[in-house]
């Protein structure tokens, strides 16, 4: 019966232990995704009438946006560099995701990323313009967050 009490505590102490180390994965985890979206900007922009949801992009968003934009000749990248940023940035329009919005025949072929392009390059140009500028106001709060952690 000793012998059983000794393996009863044994498994307790290894449970706890396996209990601590999974404890300490969630806190690494948690800390991982407090990292990646630390600086993140999020806000919602009223563009006549309808509410699009637009965040800041990450590093893996901008490099690949410029990979994207590199491929352009000089004549198409002005254009190309606000669509490429827009179909990053602008997530969701009323509610509804950018790329749910896509509605044409090759739907099923396309990436959610080649959606939210298309979408973006088939708007007007004045809310093409003002989702921009709507952009540029978020990063320039990023900034100025980022210049009041440095103080």
């Amino acid at each position: 019966m000793a012998k059983r009490k000794a393996s009863f505590e044994e498994d307790a102490e290894t449970m706890q232990k396996m209990n601590e180390e999974k404890s300490e994965e969630t806190k690494n985890l948690s800390a991982l995704k407090q990292l990646i979206f630390l600086g993140r900007r999020e806000h919602e922009y009223d563009i006549e009438g309808i509410l699009f949801k637009m965040v800041t992009l990450t590093s893996g968003q901008q490099r690949s946006m410029m990979q994207e934009i590199m491929s352009l000749s000089d004549d198409q990248r002005v254009a190309g560099m606000r669509e490429a940023i827009l179909s990053r940035s602008v997530i969701a329009a009323n509610g509804v995701l950018l790329e749910n919005l896509y509605e044409g025949d090759d739907a099923d072929s396309l990436t959610d990323a080649q959606k939210r392009s298309l979408i973006i390059s088939e708007m007007q140009f004045s809310i093409v313009e003002q989702l921009f500028v709507k952009y540029n106001e978020l990063t320039a709060i990023e900034e100025e967050s980022e210049e009041n952690l440095k103080k």
